[in-house]
């Protein structure tokens, strides 16, 4: 009997699956829409991982959300991040450089897999609906039109955009984002030899006497420096393997104990504080005002 009921729910499953769910899947692969109004009328031509894609706006953007945020995430948070790729999409097109820029999409089948049909469904659904209410809806930094750069979480503040990328980056401006040291992956602590960092660095001096430069404003190192040499703070990042470039070297007898803060490059809007901030109650216009302030500077 049990063994009857089990056949019995399995092919109504199936059924309600070839039913139901097989067709809406079948349609956002094969054309990648939902149901977002006239955005879906304007596709998105792009290049990840060795492939082109071919995909509805409405599709393009789910896609880089999910990779951005857990499904779960705040709503204000959600649209705040819909906001920031509808920006970033449309300073691509008007560059005409979106065919090299970094893009995060995740396809319609992979999210499928990923969720289990009904939660992708309603996923859709919600994200739809979304789009829906925000439309082609830009956010702009002194009325002007700029990439809004993320990362997954900071040291506390953001990055400085002056002191990036030789000033690539000077309209963004560095803001507290608290919320992040809240965050379990906030601090990440390890040690290294001695002996690995001369040979890695070339250090032939004390190490006691190397200097960290920090970049203006923020715990991001800008340089590490050394009587006869330096190396850079992403190059430092990267031979440690550290999640970001905002941490501290401290030298006791043959091991150095390395402090880093926060995850990713630092500029822009973080992704667990704009998550935080919307717990709070903040909608998603002050998350992104917050974030990507007017760059007022006064000379130094």
């Amino acid at each position: 009997m049990i063994v009857m009921i089990r056949l019995w729910i399995k092919r109504v499953g199936w059924g309600m699956f070839f039913a139901l769910g097989l067709p809406y899947v079948c349609t956002l692969m094969w054309q990648g829409a939902g149901c977002a109004g006239q955005l879906a009328n304007r596709s998105v031509y792009f290049f990840q991982d060795g492939r082109q894609y071919g995909v509805s706006r409405p599709e393009y953007l789910k896609g880089s959300c999910y990779s951005l945020l857990p499904e779960d995430a705040p709503v204000e948070a959600v649209r705040a991040v819909l906001v920031l790729l509808q920006t970033n999409l449309a300073y691509y097109e008007r560059q005409s450089c979106l065919q090299s820029a970094v893009t995060c999409y995740t396809p319609a089948g992979t999210r499928a897999r990923e969720m289990g049909l009904i939660p992708f469904m309603a996923y859709e659904r919600k994200m739809d609906g979304l789009l829906d209410e925000l439309g082609d809806e830009q956010y702009l930094i002194g009325e002007t039109l700029y990439e809004l750069p993320y990362f997954a979480l900071s040291a506390g503040t953001t990055a400085d955009g002056a002191a990036r990328a030789g000033g690539a980056y000077d309209y963004l401006v560095s803001v507290d984002s608290a919320w992040d040291v809240e965050a379990v992956s906030y601090m990440d602590i390890r040690t290294v030899s001695v002996q690995m960092l001369r040979e890695r660095w070339g250090i032939a001096g004390d190490l006691e006497e190397v200097q960290m430069e920090y970049e203006a404003r923020t715990g991001y190192v800008s340089e590490i420096v050394w009587e006869g040499g330096s190396v850079s703070a992403e190059q430092a990042a990267n031979d440690l393997g550290l999640p970001s470039t905002a941490f501290s070297l401290s030298v006791s007898g043959e091991s150095v104990r390395v402090m880093c803060k926060g995850f990713g490059h630092g500029l822009g809007l973080s992704l667990y504080g704009a998550c935080a901030a919307a717990e709070e109650g903040l909608s998603y216009q002050q998350i992104l005002t917050h974030y990507f302030p007017a760059p007022l500077r006064t000379s130094e």
